[in-house]
């Protein structure tokens, strides 16, 4: 079976891993700045997550569909989505949600595809020979 040409899932796939990689490490950094530990960290979380999810999966789809040919924005979408399915999946998360986190994950998915439409229009046009 031939997959559509274009979408480059192996990098999508990657990138959603590293763009959450990424997402936890300011998580877990404004936790220690304010001295708090993971049980009473929650108001933290829910200002800062939001923001990191959507921060750093623009910067990971733009990095990342500047690499790819076609469908820029459809497949930063796709990093965001991957992230997303990598992050439900880890077993300590496998549980509800509180609504800033699913906040956080409709953020993820605008930052994937703002980060493909800013890498579409960046881009410079080819010079074709005629």
């Amino acid at each position: 079976m031939k997959t559509k040409p274009g979408i480059r899932y192996g990098l999508i796939l990657i990138t959603g891993l590293l763009a959450e990689i990424a997402i936890i490490i300011p998580v877990i950094g404004a936790r220690l700045l304010l001295g708090k530990d993971a049980a009473s960290s929650q108001p933290i979380d829910n200002y800062s997550l939001p923001v990191a999810c959507l921060v750093f999966m623009f910067l990971f789809a733009l990095w990342a569909c500047r690499r790819m040919e076609t469908q820029l924005v459809l497949q930063g979408a796709l990093i965001a989505v991957a992230g997303i399915v990598i992050y439900v999946a880890l077993p300590p998360w496998n549980k509800p949600e509180p609504l800033p986190y699913l906040v956080a994950h409709a953020l993820k998915i605008v930052g994937g595809a703002a980060g493909g439409f800013a890498a579409a229009r960046t881009r410079r046009p080819r010079l074709v020979a005629a």
